[in-house]
């Protein structure tokens, strides 16, 4: 009782003094920062667009540092006159999975982005690091911000918003907005009726449903000029609220949205950690982007559920597929750099690996050969990343690898996921 008490104080006075630290340099509401994210897969680069005031920074005032350091690309933001790093957050983009196509090898696009950070009360500096081969960020992007600047203009919003799910104030829970796309003007009823789906579906599966209380949901409804997503492989085209559309990057069920600014924008009409995109299609199909946005088919009634929770896994937490294409050998993860997923390893640094080591079981083979004396274990199984060689993954399957039927997350994603709701709420 005694170590309890001095527990709870003890965290109290980390929050207080974590709290006193945000308001030193923050105020309410955020500044949205817009910019273009260009180049090939030999030169990349960041131009930088707009900045707009918004009402709402949902984050947790008591974790304003990412200590992770997950995904490909880092914000990191300087107070000018101290010099002192006050805010940081890691995310991956759509331009970073367009660099492994053919196209970047001959080719330059630019892909609109945005990122969202709390109002500092001074200038400040924004710099924007990108992962390199060898795992190290590297600075590409640097920017002076005075908030006080005249001509910074609160964000245009006029949606309409629901409320779905509520269970206190946003600074203290993980705040998920979910857009509409691709329901048009008389399908209001039908898209609250698809959130109301995707809050009860996501609650379904461990560890959400145990932690369904650490959560806030809420809807922007974004109407369309035609019902239905764009599907270019089946020659059908739509003209949406986000312009989103399956076959992304040649690959049929990778349903995506380009612009992440234009998301960003509507996104803002409520406080928000993460954002999810229920898409009016009947098509299996998704994609989920770490610190970005998730989007998934709302109307395929036999796996929304799955897919939903899924994308929130790459989303939300940062999780990677552990499913590998058959014949493909590592191309996406260097075998000599440990990836920065928690779901899976090269074995280059396996010890980094905090929570899989943890749960690992008792004298287990690192590799493991997949038998039924260890079907059932935590172990280091080969295939996972896109690649049957070279990438390993925690258990034999995981809501990150095939839908089974069981529903079930591996216990280092469930771990993981329940990690990620911490940091948003504790």
């Amino acid at each position: 009782m005694k170590k309890q008490l001095i527990l709870t104080l003890l965290l109290s006075v980390i929050c207080f003094t974590a709290n006193a630290q945000f308001d030193k340099y923050f105020e309410s509401g955020a500044l949205r920062m817009d910019y273009l994210h260009a180049g090939d897969n030999t030169h990349e680069t960041y131009y930088f667009s707009n900045i707009s005031h918004e009402t709402y920074w949902a984050g947790n005032k008591s974790n304003v540092i990412d200590s992770k350091e997950y995904g490909t690309q880092l914000v990191k933001i300087f107070d000018v006159k101290s010099g002192k790093l006050i805010f940081s957050r890691g995310h991956c983009t759509l331009f970073n999975e367009w660099l492994f196509t053919n196209e970047a090898s001959t080719s330059r696009r630019a892909f609109r982005e945005s990122i969202q950070f709390p109002t500092p009360k001074n200038k400040v500096r924004v710099e924007i690091y990108k992962r390199n081969k060898k795992g190290n960020f590297i600075k590409g992007f640097s920017q002076i911000i005075d908030p006080k600047k005249y001509d910074i203009a609160p964000a245009k919003i006029d949606f309409k918003t629901i409320d779905l799910e509520y269970h206190g104030h946003f600074s203290k829970k993980l705040d998920i907005v979910l857009l509409a796309e691709g329901y048009d003007a008389t399908q209001y009823d039908l898209f609250v009726a698809d959130c109301k789906k995707y809050v009860e579906d996501i609650f379904s599966f461990s560890p959400y449903k145990e932690r369904r209380k650490d959560f806030n949901i809420r809807a922007v409804w974004t109407p369309s000029k035609d019902s239905g997503v764009t599907i270019p492989g089946e020659n059908i085209w739509r003209n949406t609220a986000f312009g989103g559309r399956f076959y992304t990057f040649d690959s049929e069920r990778y349903f995506t949205i380009e612009d992440y600014t234009e998301v960003c924008m509507v996104a803002g009409s409520v406080p928000y950690d993460a954002i999810y995109i229920l898409g009016n299609t009947l098509k299996y199909g998704g994609g989920g982007i770490y610190n970005f946005y998730a989007i998934g088919s709302a109307r395929n009634k036999e796996l929304a559920g799955e897919v939903h929770v899924h994308e929130m896994g790459h989303s939300i937490c940062g999780l990677t597929d552990e499913y590998a294409a058959n014949g493909v050998t590592n191309e996406m993860y260097n075998s000599k750099v440990e990836p920065w997923e928690e779901n899976i390893t090269t074995l280059a640094d396996f010890k980094k690996k905090e929570i899989w080591n943890s749960l690992l079981s008792k004298n287990i083979d690192i590799p493991t050969q997949l038998n039924e004396k260890t079907e059932n274990k935590v172990a280091v199984f080969e295939g996972a990343g896109y690649s049957e060689k070279g990438v390993y993954r925690p258990k034999k399957n995981c809501m990150m690898r095939a839908f089974d039927g069981s529903g079930l997350f591996c216990p280092i994603c469930k771990e993981a996921i329940n990690r990620t709701i911490d940091r948003y709420t504790k």
